[in-house]
């Protein structure tokens, strides 16, 4: 009867010591930042150019020779099992070459540049801006290699003399605990890393090397897939080589160092400036209709948006403009009238993008309130009257590619008032106010920092009046103000 209960307290003290075991053994670094920058697959995405692909093609193969020889990274022919999708597209400019390349995980993690290219001829040349884009944007990965295998204290890394390594070189095991993003595009900025452990190298072969664990921060901790990371002394210079092969050929890349341009991440403000057609239409009682207008009318807009985080930004625009109008109204002094027009808008957007590429289709929709003034000096007796319309509003924006050659953007926006307000000077009763509001915009992007806009809108802005009610002698039935805006700006994005 005694040795029930002992076999019983033996048993439960050997499965809680098995289960210590298995806890010692399980790596306690995990999380999301560090398995989102994990590459084994990667994707082709054909390249393109502008220039009925003359480069494009040889220069994709080039980079699969790269990736190929570099023995790091399997190539698939298949989209969606892929860890790391390469795109790149080169555009011909009047007088130069921008060429852009991108690197997108499937976390939607990005990691992308670009760089302005002399108008040069030469295959070779523009292939060696090619290679040296591409070796740049890997060497920004925050790792350099991975452990294969592990026995014991024994590790197999897929590191070896023909990426940078020696014999008896110590390699570093790191961990990525945060990852520095862009707010919008998710464009990879900069991590933080720890070290969880250390590797002697005892051999070295061309592409593999073998090595023993000489520190762990915890048993176990080192294991198959643990980024590594070595001496940025010890390796060689990949983006400052003077000569870059070609299957059998060298050719030059550009000498000097370059360094990669950090991609904007707070925010954009711009400045544009055109001509506003602008027409009001009156209604009177006695007098009849009435048509006062202005066809060449200077105007400006400034614009600022913060960037919250990829989904949420903050919009404001304000446009002003100023000009003379003849009186409509016979009789009524002074004959001619200085007027005003302004608009203001002020938004909550939430920017969806139907995927991680730098050209996705995006669409946003907005929450905000705007406003629109017509202001007018005092005539005697009063013939126009100073308007201000006005409400809260909700938006919708869609913007496209032209086409995967072309640089330029089209943005088409349309915002509706949900609620409608008029304050008109008259002292008039508006029985019904009316606000129409959208366009489009054409965007070249010159830079991932710089664009040209075009911009052209259509706006509305009417009423119906209650005839008993205002100060104008001869009351007005209804006003309405029409608006054809065309502005061609800049926009920086920081």
């Amino acid at each position: 009867m005694s040795a029930k209960p002992f076999s019983h307290w033996s048993s439960l003290f050997l499965t809680l010591f098995f289960c210590f075991q298995l806890a010692a053994k399980t790596p306690a670094y995990r999380n999301d930042e560090d398995a989102a920058l994990k590459v084994k697959t990667v994707f082709f995405e054909p390249f393109s150019d502008n220039v009925n692909q003359i480069y494009a093609t040889k220069a994709e193969t080039k980079i699969r020779a790269l990736v190929e020889s570099d023995n790091q990274w399997d190539i698939t022919a298949n989209k969606k099992e892929a860890d790391l999708v390469i795109e790149s597209r080169l555009t011909k400019n009047p007088k130069s070459y921008t060429l852009k390349m991108n690197l997108l995980f499937k976390s939607q993690v990005v990691l992308q540049d670009s760089k302005e290219i002399d108008n040069i001829f030469e295959t070779e040349k523009i292939l060696g801006h090619y290679e040296s884009l591409f070796l740049n944007l890997k060497a920004r990965i925050p790792y350099q290699g991975i452990i294969l295998s592990r026995t014991q204290d024994q590790v197999t890394i897929n590191l070896g003399t023909a990426h940078g390594v020696t014999p008896n070189q110590e390699v570093l095991a790191i961990h990525i605990v945060k990852l520095n993003l862009h707010p919008k595009t998710r464009a990879y900025i900069s991590s933080e890393k720890v070290i969880i452990g250390k590797i002697l190298l005892t051999k070295v072969d061309e592409f593999l090397s073998f090595g023993t664990i000489s520190f762990e921060r915890e048993p176990q901790l080192l294991k198959k897939e643990t980024k590594l990371e070595y001496s940025r002394i010890d390796k060689p210079s990949l983006a400052d080589r003077s000569l870059v092969p070609i299957g059998n050929q060298i050719s030059p890349t550009p000498q000097g160092e370059w360094i990669p341009r950090k991609p904007p991440q707070y925010g954009k403000f711009g400045i544009s400036g055109g001509l506003i057609q602008y027409t009001q239409n009156l209604n009177f009682q006695t007098a009849g209709n009435k048509t006062v207008s202005q066809w060449l009318t200077p105007t400006i807009k400034g614009l600022a948006e913060l960037w919250l985080n990829p989904e949420f930004h903050l919009e404001l625009f304000i446009r002003q403009s100023t000009f003379k109008i003849g009186n409509p109204i016979e009789g009524s002094e002074p004959g001619s009238l200085n007027m005003s027009l302004s608009q203001y808008q002020i938004k909550a957007k939430y920017n969806y993008e139907l995927d991680s590429s730098a050209r996705s289709p995006q669409f946003q929709a907005a929450l905000g309130i705007g406003s629109f003034q017509a202001l007018a000096d005092k005539s005697t007796p009063l013939s126009l009257a100073s308007q201000s319309y006005g409400g809260v509003l909700i938006g919708f924006k869609g913007i496209f590619a032209v086409s995967e050659e072309s640089p330029i953007d089209l943005g088409l926006y349309f915002n509706y008032f949900l609620s409608k307000t008029l304050k008109d000077t008259s002292d008039a009763t508006p029985s019904g106010v009316q606000i129409s509001d959208f366009g489009m915009i054409l965007r070249y992007l010159k830079s991932q920092n710089l664009a040209y806009t075009f911009e052209l809108s259509f706006e509305s802005y009417s009423a119906d009046f209650d005839m008993l009610t205002g100060i104008r002698p001869d009351p007005s039935n209804s006003v309405s103000n029409k608006l054809t805006t065309t502005l061609i700006g800049l926009e920086y994005s920081f």
